[in-house]
């Protein structure tokens, strides 16, 4: 009997324990099935908008701010520099006297000149005197011929007589030429002598160094005492009413470069109201010595006085513009068949769109394609777009 009670027991342990493993499991799969299902978190990247705009492609380069109208002034006459007037960076007005050069020798031969002619119009004055008696004397003899021409034909003197009477006719007709002749030519030295004069004044009127217009002194090469010469320029003047940039052309950028596109220039902070666009306005036709070819831009405006001719202003000239759609270089994702796609984020989840790339510049890239404006784009480092797949879970 104690056998059989020991069997009952052993049974009923196993049947209680068995029981309370059910429990056990049914209270599992009630909580696991109350337990909300797995899913995968999302991934967070960085977003940013595709905008609609204009993106412009541009070239660089440095120009140089120039006068518009820049001359240098040298001398007529080779003669000694006595003085000089202005400075570098003085304005003048036309008529300025600029410099003073050494006249006395000018002076001197415009003195000789004007006794020389004084002493002519003497002369002339006497022969002009001899030449009125050499006409009386020749009227005379004429005259006298006359009345002896008409005794010869009376008889009334002999044919002789005529004669004689004849060549002193002859006689006072040469006396009275050679007379007139020395007026002539007392009038030939007194008009050579005025002429003299008057290159010898033009001579004299070269010592002063005047401007011929308004402007200002921007470089003067020589000091009281030097030599002044012909061809050699003493001073530089510039008008600064107006300014230019120029810019040098690499031959590589001739292909891109051309007359009236769009120049961002980049002007100083404190000048920046001097303007900031303009367009090329002309390129020169050849190659400099470096290969390079100069191009100018006009500006219509007088440029503030901290600005000096030579100034280095950066520019842009605009050589590509189009409009469209615009997103960040980091979206771009690079495809094995050497397209572009992005990834817009629509719905909370990454959608491959293939893009047509028309533009890219500086940090922006204008390109075609499934996007609307205003949607969000994912954007990253160089690479990361490989950690990236379609359809994939993000938060921005």
């Amino acid at each position: 009997m104690k056998r059989v009670s020991g069997r009952i027991a052993a049974i009923l342990i196993i049947v209680a324990t068995v029981a309370g493993l059910a429990m056990i499991l049914h209270k599992a799969k009630r909580e696991k099935a109350a337990a909300p299902a797995w899913r995968p978190r999302p991934a967070p990247v960085e977003t940013a908008d595709v905008i609609e705009g204009e993106l412009s492609r541009t070239l660089r380069y440095l120009a140089r701010l120039e006068a518009v109208a820049a001359a240098e002034i040298a001398p007529e006459i080779t003669a000694r520099i006595v003085s000089i007037k202005v400075n570098e960076g003085d304005r003048v007005a036309a008529g300025d006297l600029l410099a003073r050069l050494d006249d006395r020798d000018i002076r001197a031969q415009i003195s000789a000149v004007e006794a020389g002619i004084k002493a002519a119009q003497a002369r002339l004055a006497g022969a002009r005197a001899g030449a009125d008696a050499a006409r009386s004397n020749l009227a005379y003899a004429k005259r006298e011929y006359d009345r002896d021409r008409r005794l010869f034909e009376k008889k009334g003197i002999s044919a002789s007589a005529l004669e004689d009477s004849r060549n002193r006719v002859d006689a006072a007709r040469g006396k009275s030429t050679q007379a007139n002749e020395a007026v002539r030519s007392a009038e030939q030295e007194i008009i050579a002598l005025k002429a003299r004069l008057a290159e010898a004044r033009t001579r004299l009127s070269y010592t002063e160094i005047r401007a011929d217009a308004a402007a200002t002194l921007r470089k003067r090469h020589v000091e009281v005492g030097d030599m002044a010469m012909p061809g050699k320029p003493i001073f530089e003047m510039i008008d600064v009413s107006s300014y230019q940039l120029a810019f040098d052309l690499v031959q590589e950028d001739l292909t891109w470069v051309r007359s009236g596109q769009v120049v961002r220039i980049h002007w100083p902070a404190p000048v920046s109201e001097a303007g900031q666009s303009q367009t090329v306005a002309r390129i020169f036709p050849s190659l400099e010595s470096d290969q390079t070819v100069r191009a100018e831009i006009d500006l219509f405006c007088r440029c503030p006085e901290q600005l000096k001719v030579g100034t280095l202003i950066p520019l842009e000239v605009v050589v590509q513009r189009h409009r469209g759609l615009m997103v960040p270089r980091t979206a771009l994702v690079p495809t094995p068949v050497g397209g572009h796609l992005v990834y817009a984020v629509r719905d909370g989840r990454l959608k491959q769109v293939s893009v047509q790339v028309v533009l890219q510049h500086g940090d922006q890239a204008l390109v075609k394609g499934d996007l609307t404006a205003g949607e969000s784009v994912a954007v990253g480092e160089y690479l990361q777009w490989v950690r990236r797949s379609n359809g994939m879970a993000v938060s921005s």
